[in-house]
């Protein structure tokens, strides 16, 4: 097949990643929507097929020459459970996601393919570690399915989350994160969003320090998320030296955030650049 440059720029970008030797087929089993400009698809697949929390897909649709690259947002234990994998796809005019949010329909048949190589790993889940997972936007989802992964691990890994998005409606997953910070997972919860509806909808913390766990998150802090936010909650988790810090969202997020960031020396900074 050849490959058009848009094509070429996922797979480009992720050529020297991880990547499963064969892709599998996959049936679409419900669309949702998350938000005005988002959609979560649910995809049947054969058990055989094996992911870490946090990997990502290669899409691929038939007759489409474009291939789409998509976080998966569930947990392996949810394939070992229903046989099915979950991804959000936004809306863009990126051909895959057009045709997600305009020709997409249950019992749809498409092909998947594993990879990445930044996920969750069991050592991370140890006591003498702490997992801080930093969202901007469509980075949620990856993330999401790495907190979700750790809560059903039912161990005593220290987490929190730090997720900005451009406005309310678009803090996919809110309600989910929302019932994963009160129960027994205990995840401390700072919401952000550069465009808030009115200061009524706006923190009264504008510092926007964490919600501490089991107690109900603060309403979305008015601007970005920098890094004294980050510092912070490493401190809430114990410090730099226990903390794993999970990045992902916009380039410039990255850019922003990825440098500071190994100056305060965490014990591990992941991310990956392939949007």
């Amino acid at each position: 097949m050849r490959l058009s440059g848009t094509c070429l720029k996922h797979l480009q970008r992720t050529k020297l990643a991880f990547r499963a030797m064969e892709p599998f087929p996959a049936r679409v089993a419900q669309i949702s929507n998350l938000s005005p400009t988002t959609k979560k698809i649910s995809l049947a697949v054969s058990k055989a097929l094996s992911f870490h929390a946090g990997q990502w897909i290669d899409f691929i649709i038939p007759g489409e020459p474009v291939v789409g690259g998509y976080s998966i947002c569930s947990t392996p234990q949810q394939l070992a459970r229903e046989g099915t994998l979950d991804i959000v796809v936004k809306r863009s005019p990126h051909p895959p996601a057009v045709w997600v949010h305009e020709k997409c329909h249950p019992d749809a048949v498409v092909q998947v393919r594993v990879g990445g190589d930044v996920h969750l790993h069991a050592s991370m889940l140890a006591p003498d570690s702490a997992l801080l997972f930093v969202a901007g936007g469509i980075g949620i989802s990856p993330l999401y399915g790495m907190l979700c992964a750790a809560a059903e691990a039912r161990v005593p890994a220290r987490a929190a989350l730090l997720y900005c998005a451009a406005t309310s409606d678009e803090l996919i997953f809110k309600s989910e994160i929302d019932a994963l910070a009160s129960g027994p997972a205990a995840i401390a919860v700072s919401y952000h969003v550069t465009r808030p509806a009115s200061s009524s909808s706006s923190s009264t913390t504008p510092d926007g320090p964490l919600a501490a766990a089991n107690s109900t998150p603060h309403v979305a802090v008015p601007r970005r998320i920098t890094i004294d936010d980050i510092t912070e909650a490493m401190k809430s988790l114990g410090g730099p030296a226990h903390t794993h810090v999970f990045l992902c969202g916009p380039p410039s997020m990255l850019d922003t955030l990825s440098g500071p960031l190994h100056a305060l020396k965490p014990r591990g900074v992941h991310f990956e650049k392939w949007w």
